[in-house]
């Protein structure tokens, strides 16, 4: 996919201002979200949809991931399976991909910590596609209109890749 222009024909795009603002967005009003949706098809978006209400347990997550995500027979179902599996995920070099998560004030799993984890993961899959020209948006649709959500995506301050090892910072 071609990268965004420097001009009004980028900024008023709907995947620009969802990856200006980190590649997540969450909606309340079901109009809103299916004019979004029919825009992202317009633009050749492959929209993979899920109900976060149906997530009882972890379990029921990790099923609902490996089928319509195509995860390998492999998958380990756990959140570090979760992040090695999602980097490999097909989005298209044309359009791109969308994730929706309906529901997802009905997620309660560890404390509530469970859903952050996911978007974090989602977030750092975005900006690694985003290397390689490729759109991946999470929306998120929610019937509480107060909701709200940690901060997403942090990215940690890393050693660059020679002093790595704390061995060869002499640690």
């Amino acid at each position: 996919m071609a990268q965004f222009t420097h001009d009004e024909s980028s900024w008023s795009r709907l995947d620009y201002a969802i990856l200006r603002d980190g590649g997540v967005a969450l909606y309340y009003a079901d109009s809103i979200l299916a004019e979004d949706l029919a825009w992202l098809r317009s633009e050749r978006y492959e929209i993979q949809e899920f109900d976060a209400g149906a997530w009882r347990v972890e379990g029921d997550f990790h099923d609902a991931v490996a089928k319509t995500l195509k995860f390998p027979a492999y998958y380990g179902r756990n959140l570090d399976a979760f992040n090695d599996c999602m980097g490999d995920v097909e989005v298209p070099d044309e359009g791109g991909m969308a994730i929706l998560i309906r529901n997802v004030d009905g997620v309660d799993l560890r404390e509530g910590q469970f859903l952050p984890v996911i978007l974090d993961i989602l977030v750092g899959t975005t900006r690694t596609n985003l290397l390689f020209g490729r759109r991946l948006l999470t929306l998120l649709q929610s019937r509480n209109p107060a909701i709200e959500f940690p901060a997403v995506g942090a990215a940690p301050v890393m050693w660059n890749r020679r002093e790595w090892l704390n061995s060869k910072r002499g640690l």
